[in-house]
């Protein structure tokens, strides 16, 4: 029995193990792409027409047809609320070599294999363009410059400028860096700046004239970062992304006046063909994100186009419209080689030259040196991609092409030392056209640019040349190329033969000039337009006459923004996001957090409950506004208790350790249900935050922002505290300083509260031996008639004892309004102390004698009152002179000046 037991336990042990090592290998598979809800399109189920009606989870509340620049921040975006499936054509971009490493740069454009993250395609024009295949879109095979569109491009494309600056750093903060400057953008910096393409605006995202670096999407390492990252801002429960899913076209429901998209057709990398529906809900969406050669195609392939092109292919037309395909811009580009006589650094474009004429100057230097690297190469400009062609292009072949790069082994390696100065033309005025070959997807239409077809265009194109040539003769290019006019000459004459392109010899010729421009041009992969604004789609980038249909991405534009249109694509990606939930969800949308600075600080993200049609609950029904914390978390526990998700918030369930990849994927998965929609890594961490931010028991944010709050300048606010208290203070005092009080007001600029509170206690200090000697007795005597006043003393209304003119005599400064009275007063010295009527700035004898009493207090033997002497207004000095062994001066107008010297005095 112990041998068929321990035989029964092996074979359970080896079931289990078994049971593991086919548990890891399926976890592997699904973290092939990094993330789990990146599929191969062979393992979708499709959905069907009657499982839209009933409302199955086959449906989709948004179908995004091209997984691309724009179409990866898009589906992250949407899929915070609602079920969004992404289809992309072509892979994945994590694992690929020749995309995620600069010095490979131009590997993954020369490849042109099936699988290649490029499909290449000749314009009529005769040059060679290439359409990215791949999760990420042109982010992933384009050179990696990143700058902002101008204010005047958000302005004319009538988008919201402060949902813009909220949706650029949302890309920033997760791809983009500030580029280490190589040898040759710091030469191409400093000749820009000596030819005068002025200021230089330092390292900065916006498009400013003048020379500046731009950002780029490649990391310190030389490691490329791509749209398809974003993905990880999307929520994993609502978000499917399927590689290799190649749409064939739209399905429309055409019963009704207006056609209705409801799904798409598509095949998997099997060849085997799917359907896709939209959920019968009001606000969902197929939306093309192919780009500018993908969505005019798309459309077409599905109904919608020129009538008379459609029925060249038997296309059963759903919407006539002429303008689907037209429209069509490239930016021309032109180049000169500088060679050098030593290796340079590889580099792709950081410094940018922008003038205000829409000449654009860039620069790229050195080649790749990996060991696949091809063995001749000039990098960007490399005769395998087709660029850096001398045959005028309307005779540039896949040949002529071939034969060129086959050229290039017989020339010396030191030909293919130096760097390349770049003009490229903004706005291009000259337009072209997009038509189908065939009704097959994969096959690239029949691409028109005309190339400086309108003569401005070639007029710039003229002027960038000449600029170049300065810019090479510079004193800067020159110290750093130090090539000699020996191996200048050798590859002049190899020119004709090899793929380098020189300045022509004769740059006064304007003729010669711009045939040089016509037969030189390329590429740089910023082609725009096709579906455009008014014409095709309407200012919500909806297709005009159909229902349920968007496209957002550059087919859309007119011209291509920045310098780099990139950077831009992806914001209109978030940016259409953010726009299209507050359209479907309105006053639910909640933003959580507060925005930082916009010049790459880190922002909170944009959280919106789910809207009452759609077919999952509300994660909570109050709606935080940051006042209401209290009331907020509790609903927000209750919620996320009913979930069993609390211990992601108490911190009770731990992470596992990473190498356990089952427990720690299955953490991960569970976690991200709580805080996926803010950049906190942990729930617990979410909520940690949302409470330092919102809760007034342990808020020391809100308590100082109540406290100060002027968060920008708490001094100012201060100041304005302490002056309220100097007004609270002033309004307190009694009316006798009501003269201080209007001095104090008055004053600019208005006084501290110390200053006011010396100036008012030195005024209390002066006036105080007056008070006391006002003080008088017979004040007790007053009383009043029949509510009037009454003095004592005369027996008359309308006054008191101690301003009665028959006690105290008439004021000094009185005058009478009868010109009998108007008498001028002189000066006198009065000898009698009985005379009770002579007086002086309301002095009279009993205040004199309440004056002697105080200032003889100490000394004062005798009861008798000294004689003394009152000074009238006049020429003599206001003084009272006491004839005493103890002289006193009293200035009555300043009581601070006092003396017991009368010499001091002349009277």
């Amino acid at each position: 029995m112990d041998l068929v037991g321990a035989v029964k336990l092996f074979l359970l042990c080896s079931l289990l193990w078994l049971s593991a090592i086919t548990s890891c290998q399926g976890e592997e598979n699904s973290s092939e792409y990094r993330y789990p809800f990146i599929r191969r399109a062979s393992s979708f189920s499709s959905s069907s027409p009657s499982a839209s009606l009933s409302g199955s989870h086959n449906t989709y509340d948004y179908i995004i047809v091209g997984g691309g620049t724009a179409g990866c921040p898009l589906a992250a975006t949407l899929s915070q609320n609602f079920s969004v499936l992404l289809l992309e054509r072509g892979g994945a971009p994590f694992d690929n070599v020749n995309v995620s490493y600069l010095k490979n740069f131009h590997i993954s454009l020369a490849d042109t294999s099936p699988t290649s993250a490029s499909q290449a395609f000749i314009s009529t024009d005769g040059v060679f363009n290439s359409r990215a295949r791949v999760l990420g879109g042109g982010t992933c095979i384009n050179a990696g410059f990143y700058t902002r569109a101008s204010t005047r491009y958000i302005e004319e494309a009538g988008w919201d400028a402060k949902l813009v600056n909220e949706s650029y750093p949302w890309i920033e903060r997760q791809i983009v860096q500030q580029p280490k400057l190589a040898p040759w953008q710091k030469a191409l910096r400093d000749g820009l700046l000596e030819v005068g393409i002025s200021p230089f605006n330092g390292f900065t995202f916006d498009h400013l004239y003048g020379t500046k670096v731009g950002g780029t999407i490649f990391d310190e390492f030389g490691k490329r970062h791509t749209a398809a990252d974003l993905l990880a801002e999307g929520n994993p429960e609502k978000l499917s992304v399927l590689i290799y899913a190649k749409v064939q076209k739209i399905m429309f429901n055409t019963t009704a006046k207006r056609p209705k998209a409801v799904g798409v057709i598509f095949k998997d990398e099997n060849g085997n063909q799917h359907q896709a529906f939209l959920a019968e809900r009001r606000g969902s969406e197929i939306i093309l994100s192919c780009g500018a050669i993908g969505s005019p195609q798309m459309l077409m392939l599905s109904g919608i186009g020129p009538k008379a092109e459609l029925k060249k292919f038997n296309i059963s037309v759903v919407l006539n419209n002429r303008f689907v395909g037209k429209g069509l811009s490239d930016n021309p580009l032109n180049t000169v080689f500088v060679p050098t006589n030593r290796p340079v650094e590889q580099s792709l474009i950081q410094t940018v030259g922008i003038t205000k004429r829409g000449v654009y100057i860039e620069a790229s230097s050195g080649f790749g040196q990996s060991s696949d690297s091809i063995r001749y190469d000039h990098g960007m400009m490399s005769a395998e991609i087709g660029q850096l062609s001398t045959i005028p292009p309307r005779q540039r072949t896949a040949q002529a092409i071939q034969d060129y790069a086959a050229g290039k082994q017989f020339l010396p390696h030191e030909a293919f030392m130096g760097g390349f100065i770049l003009e490229k033309i903004a706005s291009p005025f000259s337009k072209g056209h997009l038509k189908l070959i065939n009704t097959n997807v994969d096959d690239n239409p029949s691409i028109t640019f005309n190339y400086f077809s309108h003569p401005y265009d070639l007029q710039r194109c003229v002027e960038g040349i000449r600029m170049m040539e300065k810019i090479v003769r510079t004193q800067h290019f020159m110290n750093y190329t130090q090539c000699d006019d020996k191996t200048l000459d050798k590859l002049l004459n190899m020119s004709v033969k090899a793929n380098i392109n020189l300045v022509p010899k004769h740059t006064n010729d304007t003729k010669s000039m711009e045939q040089f421009c016509k037969d030189t041009v390329i590429t740089i992969w910023h082609y725009h337009g096709g579906c455009h604004v008014g014409k095709v789609v309407d200012h919500k980038y909806k297709v005009l006459g159909v229902h349920r249909l968007r496209v957002i991405d550059g087919s859309t534009f007119r011209e291509s923004p920045g310098t780099n249109p990139q950077a831009t694509v992806m914001m209109m990606g978030r940016y259409m996001g953010l726009k299209i939930l507050r359209e479907r969800l309105g006053a639910a949308a909640v933003i959580l957090g507060s925005e930082m600075n916009t010049s790459g600080g880190c922002k909170a993200s944009v959280v919106y409950t789910t809207s009452s049609d759609s077919s999952h609950q509300q994660w909570t029904i109050q709606k935080l506004n940051g006042k209401n914390y209290t009331q907020w978390s509790r609903s927000a526990i209750i919620s996320i208790r009913g979930r069993g998700k609390i211990g992601y918030i108490t911190g009770s369930v731990k992470e596992p350790k990473k190498e356990d990849e089952y427990q720690h994927h299955t953490w991960e998965t569970d976690n991200s249900l709580v805080p996926t929609f803010l950049f906190h890594r942990t729930a617990k961490g979410l909520w940690d935050a949302v409470k330092e931010m919102y809760s007034d028991l342990e808020n020391s944010a809100e308590v100082f922002e109540l406290k100060s709050k002027c968060a920008d300048d708490g001094l100012q606010y201060r100041k304005s505290i302490e002056k309220e208290g100097a007004f609270d203070f002033l309004a307190g005092l009694n009316k006798s300083l009501d003269d201080v009080r209007g001095h104090l007001i008055s004053q600019k600029p208005f006084p501290s509260i110390r200053v006011i509170f010396a100036d008012v206690r030195r005024e209390e200090s002066r006036r105080r031996p007056l008070a006391l000697a006002v003080k008088n007795p017979d004040n007790a005597g007053n009383q009043r008639r029949k509510g009037k006043q009454w003095c004592v003393y005369c027996r008359l209304t309308n006054h008191t004892r101690e301003n009665c003119w028959k006690l105290h005599g008439r004021p000094p400064n009185w005058r009478s309004n009868r010109q009998s009275e108007r008498a001028p007063q002189t000066a006198a010295a009065v000898e009698n102390p009985q005379n009770s009527r002579v007086d002086l700035a309301g002095f009279n004898k009993y205040h004199i004698e309440q004056w002697w009493k105080l200032f003889n207090q100490s000394q004062n033997t005798s009861s008798d009152i000294p004689s003394w002497t009152i000074a009238q207004k006049g020429t003599f000095v206001n003084a009272l002179n006491a004839k005493s062994c103890h002289p006193w001066i009293i200035d009555s107008v300043a009581i601070d000046h006092m003396t017991g010297n009368s010499s001091l005095f002349e009277t």
